[in-house]
């Protein structure tokens, strides 16, 4: 059944998010959101757009929930960040029934879930193609209210690669060599690693903020940039200037037990 109004769309997404949370100051409902910050406020948006960066074939409606919110959790934590919440600008063509919303829905609460995230509100609108416009924000440490940056590298400094590099665009490859619904599903039991790091990227948030506190203490004086969900967009910016010499090692060479707190 086809949501009848903006009401009922609402509705379904006030089943799945609490309208307060303790990064806000006012509950969600009002014409704006107001935060509560506790230090300085790193900030990123990701449009998300049906045949640009997604498609129906191959992404589950949980897939395009999970990845949209995704994306801008790896950008929060790559600032060094602890992600706090987000807003969502939704346009929708008409065609998605309430099992549509329910899955969306599902896909970004899971990632809500792991890392206690607001959802301080957003917009609907009627588009010819689905796209999903999340805000997100994270919370700096006081030490560092400038977060980790690009381009901050100097010679001798140390990146840190985490993650599977190349493997999320592997499983685009995959996935867009395909025809069909059915195809897709074959491949992505076939290469399920490389197309699931593609479709459900975990991002790397607690391994950013791990990143950000190194580069600050004491005995540390190195600057890094981790990018997550998969890309490597950052590290191909540091690694192109030819001003710097780097070294290029994997996170998992620092041997630093890392428990996320729940």
């Amino acid at each position: 059944m086809r949501p009848a109004s903006e009401d009922d769309i609402l509705a379904i997404v006030s089943r799945f998010f609490p309208t307060g949370h303790p990064s806000l100051l006012l509950d969600r409902g009002d014409d704006c959101a107001v935060l509560r910050p506790g230090g300085p406020l790193a900030v990123t948006t990701d449009v998300f757009a049906e045949n640009a960066h997604f498609r129906q074939r191959y992404f589950t409606p949980f897939d395009i929930g999970w990845k949209a919110l995704a994306v801008n959790i790896s950008d929060v934590g790559s600032s060094g960040a602890k992600p706090l919440g987000f807003s969502i600008g939704l346009t929708l063509t008409g065609k998605e029934d309430s099992a549509w919303l329910e899955a969306f829905c599902q896909g970004m609460k899971a990632l809500t879930d792991r890392f206690e995230l607001a959802i301080s509100g957003g917009d609907l609108a009627r588009s010819p193609l689905l796209n999903v416009c999340v805000t997100a924000w994270g919370e700096l440490p006081g030490a560092m209210p400038r977060g980790l940056r690009r381009g901050a590298a100097w010679e001798g400094d140390v990146v840190f690669l985490i993650g599977n590099a190349g493997l999320a665009r592997l499983g685009l490859t995959i996935l867009e060599e395909t025809k069909s619904a059915e195809e897709a599903l074959a491949a992505a039991e076939r290469w399920p690693a490389a197309c699931a790091q593609h479709l459900r990227p975990m991002p790397l948030a607690f391994e950013g903020m791990e990143l950000g506190r190194l580069s600050v203490c004491d005995d540390c004086r190195c600057q890094q940039h981790c990018q997550q969900a998969g890309g490597q967009r950052g590290l191909d910016d540091v690694l192109q200037r030819q001003d710097v010499v780097l070294e290029v090692k994997h996170c998992q060479l620092m041997m630093v037990p890392f428990v996320p707190s729940m």
